[in-house]
């Protein structure tokens, strides 16, 4: 979910730069020296090893700092937005080292989440930058389904880390009906504009199928925002998936969320057609070797449906009354949404 959910982990900015509001937020102090003084002394006490090299510093939400340390390590230092679910990051942490075990590229986490000065802070290997890809590309479309259905399943095999996932994000969060709560303060959907009214009343529609839907496989557990803000490729190989939380649900329901914004929502291009997203789910059980059954693919379908209207919903406020970008969720469901109805993959 990237209508402004995610923390921008793998951007790199300019380290010569004034000090982000995010790192201010989040240290509370005013200059560079202060903040990179704090975090190489926070380092040294929490792994041994003292700092070389600042690499990068990015984040929207969470501050992150790529660091090269006096023994050659590469690491990830993160500094966590409060407040800070203390268990559900314990519970990505352990998720991730047993993807690291099967060679899935994902950073292994070194210590945390732990709380330094009143300031809640994990410590991860560095992975290789990669570079970004266009998710539009079917061959790209086909990796990233790959790389969720690979994830989906390894974490099945660990039925109790599924059972412990919590709440989902409100972004994936169908059982709030229309809409609940949201991902950031800024967004208020607490009344629909209107002209909106359909865009309600296609949220809704969605979630009421999701509630009422029967599944005969146990639920999964996966990366919650899957798309292709968050990872990163190399000669068309996903070599790097960032920022972990977890969703737990069942396995279409998992996929067909992913499938409406896989490819993110920002301009020029835009999320996911309904063909594409079908494309993604076609892909995604030729990755599993299975094939959901005629109430799965409803269930996925619909899941499809209330996601594209989550963002369709950001849209709303973000468009300041506005007409909405030519490329954005909003405009996709004016102008498509009855295409959903009738996805065949």
């Amino acid at each position: 979910m990237n209508s402004g959910g995610d923390d921008g982990e793998i951007g790199t900015s300019d380290l010569t730069s004034d000090v982000s509001d995010t790192e201010k937020a989040l240290t509370g102090l005013a200059t560079r020296a202060a903040i990179d003084a704090w975090v190489a002394e926070t380092v040294a006490s929490l792994i041994g090893d003292q700092v070389q090299e600042v690499l990068f510093r990015s984040g929207r939400i969470d501050a992150v700092y790529g660091l090269l340390t006096a023994t050659c390590q590469r690491i990830s230092v993160k500094i966590h937005r409060p407040p800070v679910d203390l268990g559900a990051r314990r519970l990505a942490a352990r998720a991730q080292h047993l993807l690291a075990d099967t060679g899935f590229p994902c950073a292994r986490p070194l210590l945390g989440p732990s709380t330094v000065q009143g300031r809640v802070v994990s410590v991860e290997t560095l992975l290789p930058q990669g570079a970004e890809a266009d998710a539009h590309d079917p061959r790209i479309r086909r990796v990233i389904a790959e790389g969720l259905a690979q994830q989906v399943a390894v974490l099945s095999d660990h039925p109790d880390l599924v059972a412990l996932v919590g709440q989902p994000p409100a972004w994936c969060d169908y059982r709030q009906g229309a809409w609940g709560r949201t991902h950031d303060p800024f967004f208020d959907f607490r009344t629909t504009p209107p002209e909106y009214a359909w865009l309600q009343q296609f949220a809704q529609d969605a979630s009421d199928v999701l509630t009422h839907s029967r599944f005969d496989r146990a639920a999964a557990a996966a990366h919650c925002d899957w798309y292709s803000g968050n990872l990163r490729f190399d000669n068309g190989r996903l070599v790097a998936a960032f920022d972990w939380d977890l969703i737990a649900d069942h396995e279409a329901v998992i996929a067909g969320t992913t499938a409406a914004t896989f490819a993110g929502e920002s301009e020029p291009v835009g999320p996911p057609t309904p063909q594409e997203a079908a494309g993604f789910m076609r892909d995604y059980e030729q990755a599993r070797q299975i094939r959901f059954s005629t109430d799965e693919r409803a269930a996925a379908t619909a899941a499809m449906r209330w996601n594209i209207a989550y963002s369709a919903r950001c849209d709303v406020t973000n468009a300041h009354g506005r007409a909405p970008p030519l490329h954005s969720a909003l405009e996709l469901l004016r102008t498509r949404r009855a295409e959903y109805f009738d996805l065949t993959w």
